[in-house]
């Protein structure tokens, strides 16, 4: 059939169909190589300052607010309370937080940063804060509004998805011990 030069409708959506699949399967595997750079980087990191990644990751939250609690870091990790006061205690021996109690509720206990967190870690996360601060300089204010709102939208994402994992049972390695 002679369609006059013109494209057939219904080719021309599948084409579109597997052209939107080929974007999304490019962003989601540019998503993974990000994210999987970032975690050998923050491994990198951890190693340099002879603590864990989990430890490196409380202590990233800690150094961006003023104070926190054991359960604020409890809330944003997942990791339970006991866990979060074992990362504490390593953090505090390595010198690089430190505990004080609110003035107001004595009960209260803060943790907050100490001046090694920057002589020590800073110099090491720089390169990579440079590294971004360079891609998204280029980016204009909407841009990076839109960016933003992907990020947050994607946290979430990425917490629900975390929260359903922590609740599947019957995890291989759970079977492999068995």
């Amino acid at each position: 059939m002679n369609t006059g030069g013109r494209s057939h409708p219904k080719r021309k959506a599948v084409a579109q169909l597997d052209s939107r699949a080929a974007l999304l399967g490019d962003v989601t595997m540019a998503m993974r190589e990000v994210t999987g750079l970032s975690v050998l980087y923050h491994q990198m990191m951890a190693q340099r300052l002879g603590v864990n990644s989990t430890d490196l990751q409380c202590l990233e939250r800690v150094a961006a607010n003023r104070d926190v609690t054991a359960g604020d870091l409890a809330k944003v990790t997942g990791l339970t309370t006991g866990s979060i006061t074992t990362v504490i205690d390593r953090l505090e021996r390595a010198g690089f937080v430190s505990r004080h109690r609110d003035d107001a509720d004595r009960r209260k206990v803060f943790v907050g940063a100490t001046p090694a967190v920057k002589r020590q870690a800073e110099p090491l996360s720089a390169p990579m804060h440079d590294a971004i601060g360079e891609v998204l300089g280029r980016c204009g204010d909407d841009q990076l509004k839109f960016l933003r709102q992907i990020l947050q939208e994607m946290c979430e994402a990425v917490k629900k998805a975390a929260a359903q994992l922590n609740t599947m049972s019957d995890s291989p390695a759970e079977k492999r011990k068995a």
